[in-house]
């Protein structure tokens, strides 16, 4: 489909019915503020630079969309599937993504202040240097994914899964991973001080040069992990 304009957009909208398609549609640029594109599939469209403040796109397929630099501020993206979607640079502040498909998905230097993040999956996405201090990332899916630098700081990550995730010199101060699952993940250098890791399980994971000051360890599984010191942790838990 050639690029459109809003207005036939609008009126395409309007008579598609539940499940408009929007296949490799190019949108880029426009101006699609608070539009309704619920349940829409717009796999692969080029959404590049486009302005979508307040859309309404839950349940979309957004498989492989271009989003990078759009402005979704305040979109309601609830149970869309985004995976492998380009969001780099992209603007989400104040996004609803609860459980929203995020595998593979670029969100390198998005804006992702006060998003709801509630049990979405990202696995394997890469959210590098990315600021998610106070998110809400609760029973989130994080297996495999770069999270290399980002801030997590009092961030919700109660019950998530981050096997084998890269968290290498990440800050996750204050943060609450009570029962969270960080086994295998690379923790070297990450800033750790008064995390709550209750019951957390880090079997095998790397904690080399972590900073851990003031961190709840109570009857977390540390089994095969490499501790702050570089030595491997030999009892069953430790407590603080």
């Amino acid at each position: 489909m050639a690029a459109i304009s809003r207005q036939h957009l609008v009126l395409f909208l309007i008579g598609a019915g539940e499940h408009p398609r929007l296949a490799g549609v190019d949108l880029s640029g426009l101006d699609l503020n608070s539009l309704d594109f619920s349940g829409a599939y717009m796999r692969g469209a080029n959404m590049a630079k486009t302005i979508l403040t307040r859309a309404y796109m839950r349940g979309a397929n957004l498989v492989a969309v271009n989003l990078g630099e759009a402005n979704l501020g305040y979109a309601d993206l609830e149970n869309a599937n985004l995976e492998g979607a380009d969001l780099s640079l992209a603007d989400l502040n104040h996004a609803n993504l609860r459980h929203a498909r995020l595998a593979g998905a670029n969100l390198s230097r998005a804006k992702l202040n006060h998003v709801n993040l509630c049990g979405v999956n990202l696995g394997g996405a890469d959210l590098h240097d990315l600021d998610l201090s106070s998110a809400n990332l609760e029973e989130a899916n994080l297996d495999g994914a770069n999270l290399r630098g980002v801030n997590m700081s009092g961030a919700n990550l109660r019950g998530a899964s981050l096997r084998n995730t890269k968290l290498r010199s990440a800050i996750l101060n204050n943060a609450d991973l009570t029962f969270a699952d960080l086994q295998q993940a690379n923790l070297i250098g990450a800033s750790l001080r008064g995390v709550n890791l209750h019951e957390a399980h880090l079997e095998d994971a790397y904690l080399d040069g972590a900073e851990v000051q003031d961190a709840s360890l109570e009857f977390a599984h540390l089994e095969g992990a490499t501790m702050p010191n570089g030595r491997p942790f030999t009892g069953q838990h430790h407590q603080n």
